[in-house]
């Protein structure tokens, strides 16, 4: 243990610790100097984890265990400490984040660790386990590095950018496509582990994370717009009519015509090492459904602020920053 790192401060275990907001939250934890111990757990190598270079000093070889933590043989690699302390906070921000999975998939690598993960945390009496959710309690996480949600969007615009093409999308333009920026989101998690402690809370409690923007498909149209200088529209009600009876057709129309031109783009710029990045649509993105959310609840009772408000173009230019500070960017 560190000098500068007192034992008063509580250890810190994080499961999917290499994930996209698991590493934002490490980050928030070891700059901010918050915990006598960070423990990362991920079923992934750090080699393999497409790391930034500002999370290099806290997703160190020292404080990773790579496991997975669905399997109850892992458990004591996982949860045992040389102190024969437990940990204070238990985070799990693990789970499977790929879209049209079996559900089976989603029982064992979602449902199942969770399960497993809150039995182990009760069983050992940690003081606090935090569940990040995603779907109906989290909005569309976006922020530097993102290869979801807004980070397809991106990908999508540069193709449409680069054919000469509008850029349209189905449905309405006031279906809602709620975002949190992923700085927001860790410091949210720590902040409700922490007054969860501080206020004695006893019973466990669900919380909705989502900024003030109120985003919705007409925003990212005109973020879109804005960033690449393209047309951007949405399709009439035939077109729509016809899509919702069609799904599945639409979305492999929509990948016919956005991947190879965006191969040729990586190539062309010189892009030969595998990225996240990618304008593949998966069908539950396209789908005529809002993700509507209020996170007033956590606001109130936790009396946390959100830093990043709203989806911004400067927020858009800064994903994209970070994407060719990483050489992702065709």
């Amino acid at each position: 243990m560190a000098a500068d790192e007192p034992a008063d401060k509580p250890a810190v275990l994080i499961i999917g610790g290499l994930g996209y907001t698991g590493r934002f939250l490490a980050k928030h934890i070891h700059d901010n100097n918050l915990a006598s111990e960070i423990r990362l757990v991920d079923k992934h190598l750090p080699e393999l984890a497409w790391l930034a270079p500002e999370f290099k000093d806290v997703c160190t070889r020292e404080r990773f265990v790579q496991a997975d933590a669905s399997r109850e043989q892992s458990f004591p690699r996982i949860f045992d400490r040389p102190s024969g302390k437990q940990f204070d906070f238990v985070f799990n921000c693990g789970g499977e984040t790929r879209f049209s999975q079996e559900d089976d998939v989603y029982k064992l690598r979602t449902y199942g660790l969770s399960l497993a993960m809150g039995a182990e945390a009760a069983r050992r009496r940690i003081p606090v386990f935090i569940e990040s959710s995603t779907g109906m309690v989290t909005a569309h996480v976006y922020g530097p590095y993102t290869s979801k949600f807004l980070g397809t969007a991106l990908c999508m615009a540069r193709v449409y950018q680069a054919l000469g093409k509008e850029m349209k999308w189905l449905w309405k333009e006031d279906l809602r496509t709620n975002t949190v920026h992923v700085e927001d989101v860790a410091r949210a998690l720590w902040t409700g582990a922490q007054w969860y402690v501080d206020s004695k809370q006893a019973t466990p409690r669900t919380f909705n994370l989502v900024d003030h923007g109120n985003t919705s498909q007409r925003t990212m149209a005109a973020l879109m717009h804005d960033a690449f200088k393209i047309e951007t529209g949405f399709h009439g009600t035939l077109i729509n009519t016809f899509a919702r009876m069609n799904l599945d057709h639409v979305v492999d129309e929509v990948n016919d015509e956005t991947l190879d031109p965006w191969a040729d783009l990586q190539q062309d710029a010189g892009i030969s090492n595998s990225t996240p990045l990618t304008p593949f649509m998966e069908k539950e993105l396209l789908r005529d459904t809002d993700l509507s959310l209020d996170g007033g609840l956590f606001e109130e009772e936790v009396g946390f602020r959100y830093q990043h408000e709203s989806l911004t173009l400067e927020e858009v230019e800064r994903v994209i920053a970070s994407y060719k500070a990483m050489g992702w960017w065709p």
